[in-house]
Formats: structure tokens, sequence, C-alpha cells
């Protein structure tokens, strides 16, 4: 395989992806929390408007300094 025939490939996988990822946001709409306010033993996020009607459920993901 050459070159130009990788990088259609890529393309195609990169398009086919975005296309996913819109499909997803539909039923599972998510926020991308880069900050909160310590408040005690618990954090505060901000989160848009669009959340306002919305249940939330925030997953936290690597090292956050739990137990120091």
């Amino acid at each position: 395989m050459g070159k130009e025939s990788l990088g259609k490939q890529f393309e195609k996988l990169t398009k086919q992806l975005e296309g996913w990822n819109k499909e997803i946001e539909k039923f599972v709409p998510y926020a991308i929390i880069k900050d909160t306010a310590v408040f005690g033993n618990s954090s505060h996020v901000v989160l848009s408007k669009n959340f306002l009607d919305k249940k939330v459920g925030v997953i936290i993901l690597g090292d956050n300094g739990a137990g120091k």
C-alpha cells in the first residue's frame, strides 16, 4: 500500500469517527470539565445551560490527589 492509499483510508476513518461521535452525542451529552472548585470534602463544577434540565453524573479520570 502506498502513502496516498493509507492517507485516504485514514481520512475515511476520521470522517466515520466524527459521524459516530455526533450520533452518540444525540443520546449521551457530555462535557469535559478541566477544573473544579474545592468546597469542604466535595468539589463544585460549572456546566453550561444545556444541562439545566438534565441529571448529571461526574466521572473522575486520572490522579485526583485523593488520600493525600
